[in-house]
């Protein structure tokens, strides 16, 4: 049985682990840019979603749905990067689904869940991501053993992590897996340290053996993340404008204030087209491949 006590304890396990890992997990990083932060802005991300986990010590005392509820929102407000979004999204989609506390099959649904917000938030998902991950462990059929099942879930999150690999061509190309999908992964190997025994072992991932030639990198330069406030039709509609802006465009949350990242040519005009729609707060514009832009004032 998942209880909120022991997921926030799984979750403090995955932080750990992405602290460990996120260099490794960032020299993997080639998709959708090679910018070589997906491990550092998951693990900002999950920081972010943690921050006030001293306020959820009375965690026994409180419904397994709510506390991720709380952990998916403050992840969200402080997501990084695609990754941030994208893990954000998951756990929001496994909160609507969750009971106070989880049996195998309500967690079966939950992970079902959280596979299908997760995507949704993506406006155009490519497989062989950690969207694909997600899939796969959504797919795993609980059985009697609640402890079985979270293994059987983590080894089918390794399975289709080594798989995207042969998905994505760039991935093929440069010889590795998805930088975002050892993120999920990582994430169900905390779940069953949680659970289970010592005997689980380490995830193992191959080294990146060949050099990516960043200057080969021919999309949008900068990468445009800020917080929306509007109503959710005021969002679909900006949702549907930016479209036509860059791409890697997706939306994190339910309702506002919503975390809206995009990679884009002109991040003056997705500015225009947000501040025209609604409130934009916490501005951030980076350049994909580290370019210094802190003299650029975006009108």
């Amino acid at each position: 049985m998942m209880t909120a006590e022991n997921f926030l304890a799984a979750l403090h396990g995955f932080e750990a682990l992405l602290a460990a890992r996120h260099r490794e997990i960032n020299d993997l990083n080639v998709f959708p840019v090679p910018d070589s932060d997906t491990g550092t802005n998951a693990l900002l991300t999950m920081r972010a979603g943690l921050a006030e986990s001293a306020d959820l010590d009375s965690a026994k005392t409180l419904g397994l749905n709510d506390v991720v509820a709380h952990v998916a929102l403050k992840c969200g407000m402080g997501a990084k990067g695609n990754s941030g979004v994208i893990l954000a999204e998951y756990l929001r989609g496994m909160s609507v689904a969750l009971a106070p506390r989880a049996d195998a099959s309500n967690w079966a649904l939950a992970l079902q869940s959280g596979a299908s917000v997760a995507r949704t938030a993506v406006l155009t998902p490519e497989e062989g991501t950690m969207l694909t991950v997600a899939d796969a462990a959504a797919l795993v059929e609980p059985g009697d053993s609640f402890e079985e099942y979270l293994v059987d879930v983590a080894r089918a999150s390794r399975e289709a992590l080594t798989q995207t690999q042969f998905i994505l061509p760039v991935l093929t190309q440069a010889g590795v897996v998805d930088a975002g999908g050892v993120v999920i992964a990582l994430l169900h190997d905390a779940l069953v340290s949680e659970f289970v025994d010592g005997s689980w072992p380490a995830l193992e991932i191959a080294q990146r053996h060949c050099a990516v030639d960043v200057s080969s990198y021919v999309g949008p330069e900068f990468e445009v993340m800020f917080h929306f406030a509007g109503a959710v039709p005021v969002k679909n509609v900006l949702v549907e404008q930016l479209a036509d802006c860059g791409d890697s465009l997706m939306v994190s949350g339910d309702s506002a204030p919503f975390t809206v990242h995009i990679h884009t040519g002109d991040p003056a005009r997705v500015l225009y087209l947000a501040r025209a729609a609604g409130d934009v707060e916490q501005v951030a514009i980076t350049h994909l491949l580290g370019k210094d832009i802190s003299d650029i004032t975006w009108e």
